[in-house]
């Protein structure tokens, strides 16, 4: 009813998150407005956001730890695919497992003089 009464109302898009049967949601209406700037309808969107919500929180929880020296904590990879299955399993890796890349795979072939300068970078082993 409280969205409804939102939605009647609009003058402009409107974007909040909202919970609803223990699913998270980003609620967004968008009113539609003819030629003559009267309001004609409205277009409603809900985006199920509750897999990616538990991974934000995951990972805040995971950079907390690291950050007061618990370098044992993980994010679990049960009940994740795609995006949310890659980002953890890169962050699972053992904090002490990033080295330098080795100087002759990593030039930088744009620079100003044109001799390939050399940069470091870090990547997983």
């Amino acid at each position: 009813a409280h969205q409804r009464g939102l939605v009647q109302h609009l003058s402009r898009p409107l974007t909040t998150q909202i919970e609803v049967g223990g699913r998270i949601f980003r609620f967004t209406a968008t009113p539609i407005i003819d030629e003559q700037q009267k309001r004609i309808g409205t277009v409603v969107e809900w985006q199920d956001r509750t897999a990616e919500v538990a991974t934000e929180i995951e990972i805040e929880n995971l950079v907390a730890n690291a950050r007061s020296g618990n370098l044992d904590s993980r994010i679990p990879l049960e009940n994740k695919d795609g995006f949310f299955l890659l980002s953890p399993a890169t962050l699972k890796r053992p904090w002490g497992s990033y080295s330098p890349v080795p100087r002759k795979y990593h030039k930088d072939t744009k620079s100003p003089r044109g001799k390939g300068e050399e940069k470091q970078g870090g990547v997983a082993r």
